[in-house]
This record gives C-alpha cells, sequence and structure tokens, in this order.
C-alpha cells in the first residue's frame, strides 16, 4: 500500500488516510471500533506529530504525539 486509501479491520475499525511502503505515514484518520478516533499525523503506524484522541464518552486530547 503507497498513497491515499483505506483499510478495514475484522473488528469493524477503519483508517483512511496515506500510506508509504505499506504503513500509516502521513495524515489519516482511525476509527476504533469502541468508536474512539484519532485524526493527525503519522509516522510508520504510529501516532506522531500533531493530532486530535477523541474517545467515545467525548474526552479528548489536541496536541503532540511522538510515536504514540
Amino acid at each position: 500500500m503507497h498513497g491515499w486509501g483505506k483499510q478495514t479491520w475484522q473488528d469493524g475499525s477503519t483508517y483512511e488516510g496515506e500510506f508509504v511502503h505499506g504503513k500509516k505515514s502521513g495524515k489519516g484518520r482511525i476509527v476504533f471500533s469502541n468508536l474512539d478516533y484519532y485524526d493527525g499525523d503519522w509516522a510508520d503506524d504510529l501516532f506522531h506529530g500533531l493530532g486530535d484522541y477523541v474517545s467515545e464518552d467525548g474526552a479528548f486530547y489536541r496536541g503532540h504525539f511522538e510515536y504514540d
């Protein structure tokens, strides 16, 4: 996988965003099966850079992530 795309897992989680050599890298959004989501920067399949993490109960963190 390389470029923009969408990945879906059996548990219902989805990722839509950029891939580099098969890994989430660049800008993207993942929605987990429990409805938590992360929208922001990625590097090597990890949250890395600026982003928002929002849990299903409405709690959120907006800021910098460093390798998850």
